[in-house]
């Protein structure tokens, strides 16, 4: 048995050694050819998604878009006819400048701030759908469309009385509406800044100012009519105690009075009247 192991064995031998030595060149060619193809195509074989990115697989000579599969991070090996499309799938942020008429035909800009991302599971419909560009062809015309039909709506009174959330909560809603239908899911929206027209800021903020000017007046005919009705309260008071005591108000004054200066330390001379309404006089003799 040994023996005839090391019979076959140098048959074999012999035999890769002819087949070599008869296809050598053909094989060394080949193999060249093999590595420069593999290094050439590299980049279309061995496909690598970073964090925060997603893959979606196109095949040439299959099904096209494979919608059934999102390829995740990694480093991934494909046909180099194929082509595997990378999605940021991050949350976005755009910064848009919009103007539009109001129902006045007033000329409104807002700037506006809008994040989303696009659906981790539906994104090879959205690849198939849109493509990469998504951004462009379907996220701005649709915060554009949002935005004319919410607010032109309206007018500039309604739109500059209305709460920013309230407005918001109208754009959000039908913003989306549209961007689900698109595979695109809607973070947040912010109204970053508002602006009408220099004449009707120039009319809403002179209107202010007559509103702090109407505020101020009506503050101080609050103050003059309670201290119209303090006087008259005191008035009442001083009537009702000359009517119980039948004291004069003045006379009774002028006993406080002198009581409380012979209540003082000071060396001083009164002088009391002879009738009864007489007011007593204080002379202050302290040097």
């Amino acid at each position: 048995m040994m023996q005839f192991l090391k019979t076959l064995r140098k048959r074999l031998s012999k035999g890769v050694l002819r087949f070599w030595e008869k296809y050598m060149r053909a094989i060394v060619l080949t193999s060249l050819i093999a590595l420069f193809l593999l290094a050439y195509f590299w980049d279309s074989i061995f496909i690598s998604i970073f964090p925060g990115e997603k893959g979606v697989m196109w095949r040439r000579f299959h099904q096209g878009v494979v919608l059934n599969k999102v390829y995740e991070e990694g480093l991934h090996t494909i046909f180099p006819w194929d082509i595997l499309y990378i999605y940021d799938t991050r949350v976005h942020e755009r910064h848009v400048q919009l103007q539009f008429l109001d129902t006045t035909g007033l000329v409104i800009k807002v700037d506006i701030s809008v994040r989303f991302h696009p659906q981790f599971k539906n994104l090879p419909k959205l690849h198939q759908e849109v493509g990469p560009d998504y951004v462009e062809k379907v996220v701005f015309p649709e915060v554009t469309s949002a935005f004319r039909v919410v607010l032109g709506g309206l007018s500039y009174q309604a739109i500059y009385s209305a709460s920013e959330s309230e407005l918001l909560s109208l754009i959000r809603k039908k913003l989306s509406e549209k961007l689900e239908a698109k595979y695109i899911v809607l973070d947040m929206i912010l109204l970053e800044n508002l602006e009408l027209p220099q004449m009707v800021q120039a009319a809403i903020q002179e209107k202010q100012v007559y509103q702090q000017v109407l505020l101020s007046y009506e503050y101080r005919l609050k103050s003059e009519a309670l201290e119209v009705e303090r006087k008259t309260l005191e008035g009442q008071g001083i009537a009702a105690f000359q009517d119980v005591s039948g004291i004069p108000i003045l006379q009774w004054a002028g006993i406080e009075a002198t009581a409380k200066f012979a209540d003082s330390p000071n060396s001083k001379i009164i002088i009391i009247g002879t009738d009864s309404d007489s007011l007593p006089v204080i002379l202050n003799t302290a040097q």
